[in-house]
């Protein structure tokens, strides 16, 4: 069951939305009230444009968590969808979203903040979904950007862990999730391990947190499209 959890999880990030659909499928099959399979499935139905399946898996997490606020939030979403909305759904699926903003994979990612930041002349300069680039020196891990200006260090621990692993031929790539006032929060991902660590997770999390930081990230993802699309409303009003 662990296994399928976190190849539902890598379907997601990967963006196979129907690869996702047919996992937590199969999760279901195990445990037919499983909320986080039912709500990842909710979310794929909907990124694949197919909005009565969504409907329909939303109102099931409602009959068994009346209260659940993403089921609550994203029903209403979808029952106000219109034609041409479903339509600009399904073409949202197509293009090439950073993996940052859905899901955590056990193992193999990490959020992280940075510390020993840049002054904030440099950070509110930053955007959020910007790929950045890890420079591993003896001690520390130094995060740049893509003009080589430094933006901070990881924490100790985790460069330390790193840097191991980086010496022994794994890969990372890390993307800018947020920019706060004197921080950055890094979305750090593992794009190759080597054969001798095949059994070695870059990153230990009991699959207990990636479960609700799945849920959380979701949450954030929806609001933001929720924003946007408000946005836009607004300016074709004044339009």
């Amino acid at each position: 069951m662990l296994l399928l959890v976190q190849n539902a999880i890598k379907s997601a990030l990967n963006q196979n939305w129907a690869e996702a659909i047919a996992i937590n499928k199969l999760i279901l099959k195990d445990g037919k009230n499983d909320l986080e399979a039912l709500i990842r499935l909710a979310y794929a139905y909907s990124k694949m444009g197919e909005i009565n399946q969504a409907k329909k898996t939303y109102k099931k997490i409602l009959q068994l968590d009346q209260y659940n606020h993403i089921a609550l939030k994203n029903f209403d979403k979808l029952k106000s969808y219109s034609k041409n909305k479903i339509i600009q759904s399904k073409k949202l699926t197509s293009q090439n979203i950073s993996p940052y903003i859905y899901l955590e994979e056990p193992g193999k990612t990490k959020i992280v903040s940075l510390i020993h930041v840049s002054p904030q002349s440099i950070l509110s300069k930053l955007d959020t979904g910007s790929l950045v680039f890890l420079h591993p020196k003896k001690h520390t891990i130094e995060i740049r950007d893509q003009s080589n200006v430094y933006l901070g260090v990881l924490p100790d621990d985790l460069a330390f862990r790193l840097i191991r692993l980086i010496k022994s031929g794994n890969q990372y790539e890390a993307w800018i999730k947020n920019v706060e006032k004197n921080n950055i929060i890094l979305f750090i991902k593992e794009t190759k391990r080597c054969k001798r660590l095949s059994n070695q997770p870059s990153f230990i999390t009991p699959i207990r947190e990636y479960n609700a930081t799945s849920t959380k990230i979701i949450k954030q993802t929806l609001e933001n499209e929720d924003e946007k699309e408000e946005s836009e409303d607004q300016e074709e009003s004044e339009e």
